[in-house]
């Protein structure tokens, strides 16, 4: 039977305090680094951010930026093509579909997903855009 007392504290690592978030790594292209440096402020005041999740964060924004400059096209076009054997998802949704999926993936490793506390409410006084309407409408699959 072990002793009576106080249960023995944890032992973490401390990693570096930064008091700024990093500026984005030079290989990312501009439209990406404008993500990083939109998003990057709130992932590191939230302890998100360090150096071993650089690579993984350049590729978080690479892909956020992905799905918007898709949401542009996709915005006003048809969701839909023709084939021969019917109507199917247009070309560009489906890669909008997969960004998506990648995306989410790379929110859940940061911590951004339902699960972290980088959730915020939508605000309420900005219009949808045709973008976020069918995702609304069509909500991923789960399962």
């Amino acid at each position: 039977m072990g002793s009576r007392g106080p249960l023995p504290r944890s032992i973490t690592t401390s990693m570096p305090v930064v008091s700024a978030p990093p500026p984005p790594p030079r290989w990312l292209p501009d439209g990406p680094a404008s993500v990083w440096q939109e998003i990057a402020p709130a992932l590191h005041s939230a302890g998100r951010l360090w150096v071993g999740n650089h690579e993984l964060f350049a590729n978080y924004a690479q892909t956020a930026f992905e799905l918007r400059r898709l949401a542009g096209e996709i915005d006003g076009a048809p969701l839909t093509d023709r084939s021969g054997h019917g109507p199917v998802v247009s070309g560009t949704v489906a890669a909008a579909l997969k960004l998506r999926g990648v995306l989410a993936v790379l929110a859940t490793k940061l911590g951004l997903d339902h699960r972290g506390a980088m959730d915020a409410p939508p605000a309420v006084d900005q219009p949808l855009s045709a973008f976020q309407q069918w995702q609304q409408r069509y909500p991923p699959r789960q399962g």
